[in-house]
């Protein structure tokens, strides 16, 4: 038998992971940005950020990391991708290396076709450095389609 669906209003929070020098380098590599905002750090003592700050997408993108293995039943139950997409995202505040991430999704909108979920990532003092939403497509959608069905 299927998971049921979450109820609007139903909200999770996940475990911590800490953003590293080497998360850092690896999405500039990945991303080939290596904007001096991301990872000169002699240049960036002198600004009011005084250290470089991660890219953004590192913390939109450990948002969903995070998720799994805890709410695999929430986010991909049989094991396939179901994101529909995001809107609204916005980047908060600064995140440095050495700041440990977490995540709290809140549902937002279910129906036969999507599960909406309001998504806030928090740093370790609990400062929110990034907001968006987050559609997915419910377990019993079909994969194949699931983007046909979008309204954004």
């Amino acid at each position: 038998m299927a998971d049921p669906l979450p109820s609007v209003s139903e909200t999770v929070t996940t475990h911590g992971r800490t953003v590293t020098d080497a998360d850092l380098l690896a999405w500039a590599g990945l991303v080939h940005d290596f904007t001096r905002l991301h990872v000169d750090a002699e240049y960036m003592k002198d600004t009011p950020f005084g250290r470089p700050i991660a890219h953004g997408y590192i913390a939109m993108n450990l948002s969903v990391g995070l998720m799994f293995p805890e709410f695999a039943s929430w986010y991909s139950p049989d094991g396939q991708d179901r994101a529909l997409g995001w809107a609204n995202v916005r980047f908060v505040a600064p995140v440095h290396v050495g700041d440990t991430l977490s995540c709290c999704r809140t549902v937002t909108a279910v129906s036969d076709d999507e599960i909406a979920h309001r998504v806030e990532v928090l740093n370790q003092d609990g400062t929110v450095v990034m907001t968006g939403t987050e559609r997915l497509a419910p377990p019993h959608a079909a994969i194949e389609t699931a983007s046909e069905r979008s309204t954004w």
